[in-house]
């Protein structure tokens, strides 16, 4: 990241010394506060898409879609151990999709409320981003249209008075 430490243009009174360098981001530069967000959101997104592209952890996922269940009650549809299932079931701890709690000697599973929320607002600013792009294409293929009949009226125009002018002759 780049800055400039120009000297800032400070008024009286403001307690500052006149000619102080300050550190201002140069143009065009994101700010760190901004970057270190993207970056703390994009980890989590790429957290949670890697939670969710194995199909064992997507289908865990499904079966706690319908309440809590045991690891062992997890493991039984799949041709898996118990530990390969607690494995996947860290990472999807991990991702912040599943929450475990203590019941006795049991520890059950279920999903984690609004663990999906930042990966939904990602893809509804995606969303909104090609609707915006798709609206636009839609306008300019208008324009086009619209040009079109215009500029093949005048063609045929043009045509019918070279007709009517060789006719003539």
């Amino acid at each position: 990241m780049r800055y400039s430490s120009q000297p800032s243009s400070l008024q009286e009174g403001d307690g500052s010394e006149p000619g102080a360098s300050t550190l201002e981001p140069a143009s065009g530069c994101l700010t760190i506060a901004s970057r270190l967000y993207n970056l703390m959101v994009m980890q989590s997104l790429d957290t949670a898409f890697f939670a969710l592209a194995d199909p064992t952890r997507r289908a865990i996922l499904a079966r706690l879609a319908t309440g809590e269940a045991t690891v062992m009650e997890l493991a039984e549809p799949f041709d898996m151990s118990q530990p390969a299932i607690s494995r996947h079931l860290r990472v999807l701890q991990h991702a912040g999709l599943v929450s475990r709690r203590v019941e006795g000697t049991k520890r059950p599973c279920r999903l984690q409320a609004g663990a999906l929320d930042e990966v939904e607002a990602w893809l509804d600013m995606l969303r909104k981003a090609l609707t915006h792009n798709y609206d636009r294409l839609d306008r300019v293929l208008g324009q086009m249209q619209s040009a079109v009949p215009a500029t093949t009226k005048a063609k045929k125009k043009q045509t019918a008075t070279k007709k009517d002018r060789s006719s003539a002759k």
